[in-house]
């Protein structure tokens, strides 16, 4: 861990913003299928599908045509399993900050940087009100402008780390 005068790396730059697109073009599909399993078992619990595939079973299932989900789900869905591993592991010592854009608006989801809102209960609720992706896209300037801005706000660890190293530079003097 590099330090700078007695102040080591991670106590200043602990923050992590993500800037997700919430724009229509999120709504497209992913392109990954989901696989539906089902039992091809009939009333006997003999196996029909592969056995005798002249059985009189019908498969309802396979009317269904291939289901994916959106870029938007699967952002949400990888963004929070990131954000998981990082409060299961890091607990406190890394926060995580969730900027919304799409296009016109900016939604921050957890607007501080204080620990209450570092759980995935909090962050899933604001996913979930965010809704579906639905407006076109006028730009991201703004949104990536709100993340960066998100970035400059001092947390607690920065602030007891910059009056640490103020009162070894005042000491010094």
């Amino acid at each position: 861990m590099s330090s700078r005068g007695g102040i080591s790396y991670s106590q200043l730059s602990h923050k992590t913003v993500f800037l997700l697109d919430h724009t229509i073009c999120m709504s497209e599909p992913d392109g990954v299928p989901i696989e539906i399993e089902t039992s091809a078992k009939d009333k006997d619990n003999k196996d029909r599908s592969s056995k005798n595939p002249n059985a009189p079973y019908m498969n309802y299932l396979s009317f269904i045509p291939p289901i994916s989900k959106s870029l938007w789900t699967s952002a949400v869905e990888n963004t929070m399993n990131y954000a998981r591993i990082v409060w299961d592991l890091f607990s406190e010592e890394r926060l995580l900050r969730f900027v919304v854009n799409d296009g016109q608006n900016v939604v921050q989801l957890n607007n501080t940087w204080g620990t209450e809102t570092q759980n995935t209960n909090f962050v899933s609720e604001g996913f979930a009100n965010v809704g579906l992706p639905i407006k076109p896209v006028n730009s991201l300037q703004l949104g990536i402008q709100s993340a960066v801005e998100t970035l400059s706000f001092v947390t607690e660890a920065q602030s007891a780390a910059m009056l640490q190293r103020k009162s070894k530079v005042s000491k010094n003097l």
